[in-house]
Formats: C-alpha cells, sequence, structure tokens
C-alpha cells in the first residue's frame, strides 16, 4: 500500500517532470517553426515528436496528477476524468511511439536509397506524420470506447501492446540494418572521399539510434506491468512499480528534445539564432527613444525654434 506521503512526492516528482517536458519540446516545437534552417522534410518528423511530446507534458501528465489526487480523496472532479486521462495519454503516447518508428523507417531508406531518399516529395512526409496521428487517434478511440463498454476490453488491450511492441521491433530492426550499413559505408572509398557527409550521416543516425533506445527503455517497464496485469489481475506488485513505469515512460518525452538540443548542431544553432534575436530586439527597445505624452517618439535634437 502506498502512503498519502509517498502519493504526494510521485505527484510532485511529475509535476515537475510535466514542467521539463513542456520546457523541452515547447522549445524545439519554437526552434523547428522559427528557424529556417530547420524547415527541411527530415526535421518536419522531429517538429511532429515535439509536438506530440509536448501535449504529454501539457495534458497527459497533469491529468495523471488529478486522477492520483481525486483517487485519494484530496480532491473531486468528473468521474469521466479518469478514462478521459487515458485517452489523452493514449492518443500523445502513441503519436510520439508511432513518429519515432516513423523516424526510424525514414533514415532507414536514407541510408539504403539515398538518391531516392534524395527526390522524395513533401508529400511522403505529410503522410508519414498524418499516418502517425491517425494511428494515434485510432488507439486513443479503441481506448475511449473499451470505457463506455462498447468494444472488448482485453481485445482493446492486446491491440494496444501489439501496436506498441510493432513499434518497437520496427524501429529495432531499422537501426540495426543502418548500423551494419554505416559500418560498411564507412569501410568504403566513397566515404574516405566524403568525409563531410559520412560524419553528418553518423552523428544523425546516432543521435536518433540514442533517442530510440532511451524510448525503449522508458517504456518497456510500462508494457510488462501491463501484461502482468493482463494476465493476473489481482498481482500484489507494489504501487510504486506502476509510478516507477509511469515516471519512465513521461520521461521518454523529456528526454527526446535534450538528444536534439546536445547533438544536433542545426538544433543548438537555431536556439542560437532565437537568443540572438532576442538579444537585438531587447537592445533595440532600450535604446529606443522615450515616447511623449501624445504618442510621438521625442527627439533631443529638435527644439520648438528647430534643429540645433
Amino acid at each position: 500500500m502506498v502512503s498519502n506521503s509517498e502519493i504526494t512526492s510521485w505527484c510532485v516528482v511529475y509535476g515537475i517532470e510535466a514542467f521539463f517536458i513542456v520546457l523541452g519540446n515547447g522549445l524545439a516545437a519554437v526552434v523547428f517553426l522559427t528557424c529556417k534552417s530547420l524547415h527541411r522534410r527530415t526535421y518536419s518528423l522531429l517538429a511532429s515528436l515535439a509536438v506530440a511530446d509536448f501535449l504529454v507534458g501539457a495534458l497527459a501528465a497533469p491529468m495523471f496528477i488529478a486522477v492520483l489526487a481525486q483517487y485519494y480523496g484530496w480532491m473531486s472532479f468528473d468521474k469521466h476524468l479518469g478514462g478521459a486521462q487515458r485517452t489523452i495519454e493514449i492518443l500523445t503516447s502513441y503519436a510520439s511511439i508511432v513518429t519515432l518508428t516513423m523516424i526510424a523507417l525514414e533514415r532507414l531508406v536514407a541510408v539504403i536509397a539515398p538518391l531516392r531518399h534524395a527526390t522524395e516529395s513533401k508529400s511522403s512526409y505529410v503522410s508519414a506524420i498524418s499516418l502517425s496521428w491517425v494511428i494515434a487517434i485510432l488507439m486513443a478511440s479503441l481506448s475511449l470506447l473499451r470505457d463506455y463498454h462498447m468494444a472488448a476490453g482485453k481485445a482493446v488491450f492486446v491491440i494496444l501492446m501489439v501496436v506498441m511492441i510493432i513499434c518497437m521491433v520496427i524501429t529495432c530492426v531499422s537501426y540495426s540494418a543502418i548500423a551494419v550499413l554505416l559500418h560498411k559505408y564507412n569501410q568504403s572509398t566513397f566515404s574516405s572521399s566524403h568525409p563531410e557527409r559520412s560524419k553528418r550521416e553518423r552523428n544523425l543516425v546516432t543521435t536518433l539510434f540514442i533517442a530510440s533506445v532511451v524510448f525503449i527503455v522508458t517504456w518497456l517497464p510500462f508494457q510488462v506491468l501491463n501484461w502482468i496485469f493482463f494476465f493476473e489481475p489481482n498481482s500484489a506488485l507494489s504501487g510504486h512499480y506502476i509510478y516507477v513505469s509511469k515516471f519512465l515512460h513521461f520521461l521518454n518525452s523529456l528526454v527526446n528534445p535534450v538528444v536534439y538540443i546536445f547533438r544536433m548542431p542545426e538544433f543548438r544553432q537555431g536556439i542560437r539564432e532565437i537568443c540572438r534575436c532576442y538579444d537585438e530586439t531587447k537592445r533595440n527597445e532600450e535604446n529606443a527613444p522615450p515616447i511623449g505624452m501624445d504618442g510621438s517618439h521625442y527627439n533631443p535634437t529638435v527644439t520648438e525654434q528647430g534643429f540645433i
């Protein structure tokens, strides 16, 4: 049994986690939106991922805190809060999960068929992003139907878990294939004649590989616990295991922008550009001439008699 003081601590932890998820992914979204150097097809998938993770911190995590507060009798909310939180969490989490899978597949195509990847139309990326969100909406809809007893609970659970497993497998296989292909590529003569391109490819794949490994590590405990309770509903596992698994899968939405900030030079450059623009705007405001009572700018070099 988890005590009230321990639940309070978990709520504080989730609150801090949600704050940094919103901060990190909000920054990522702003950088992707405002920096023209990041307005490229590949980064459109990362921008969609930032939006999905932002919603995890802005909606799913705070709503889970509210669910805990209601469950332990601290506050009273609408009786449908629990179902709404599950639906929102599944929507945002699966949007993030499927988008990570799309990113892995996109990188695999870039390595296997670089010429085709270079000429890939923007519509392909729009389709990939749309498909990610459509799948997430379908998963959330199934959860909603389950809550209203319009779909079999066990069947919905199996579908949700199988989709997550498929995403994990595709991601792992994609990056394993990329690692093998890059190893062969780096040993070729073409790699030695194009060192900059080779370095960029390695850095990008390494960054996305780290993000995907973190995704698997942070989501696997939550999935394992779900399967345990599926086969053994009366399991005597401590509630702390559940809260740790929740913390880990929320943590995935925090880690993604951190990986981009520290590993992608274009992303770091985008942050510097935003900071530079902010400093210039602030400097211009400080150096602007004062405004008179009538709203006009006062020019100290002009008097009633004219120019000095």
